[in-house]
């Protein structure tokens, strides 16, 4: 799902980085995706400095994405604040954080969460849907948007 947002913003010459990401990216396969391996960043910080990584890639004027993924398990309220501040004040830099499902209800921070989840069209096509769990403003109601078979579908 990332791969077109990685491409685009590689592609005009901005850096991106990965930290923590749970598995090895296929340098091949992103390269094939249109992803500028030159301006990609990947960064494998040990389980405790995952969101400490994240905050001081956010600060850095030097990349323009920022996707972490953060470590299993609970994750305290105050580093996620220091987190959405560092994005707060880094409006240049999108800054994209995955989180286990579990973590779907908890609390946080972030102006804006999404869940991502399985999703089948009306002819058996497999894909997943993008739900609004948390925005500013009124509540979102239903599924967003869908990436189903490599197109998008939004409502």
């Amino acid at each position: 799902l990332m791969a077109p947002l990685l491409a685009r913003v590689t592609r005009s010459g901005a850096a991106a980085m990965l930290v923590a990401p749970p598995l090895v990216p296929y340098a091949p396969a992103l390269a094939a995706m249109g992803v500028k391996l030159d301006r990609l960043l990947v960064v494998q910080p040990g389980a405790a400095d995952v969101l400490w990584a994240i905050e001081q890639a956010v600060g850095s004027t030097a990349l323009a994405l920022v996707l972490g993924w953060a470590p299993a398990g609970p994750t305290g309220a105050l580093r996620l604040r220091r987190l959405a501040l560092a994005a707060a004040n880094a409006p240049s830099t999108v800054t994209l954080l995955v989180r286990a499902w579990p973590a779907l209800y908890a609390a946080s921070p972030a102006p804006l969460r999404l869940a991502v989840e399985p999703a089948r069209d009306a002819d058996g096509g497999e894909g997943v849907a993008l739900r609004i769990v948390k925005r500013r403003g009124p509540p979102a109601d239903g599924v967003v948007g869908a990436v189903l078979d490599g197109g998008v579908v939004a409502d």
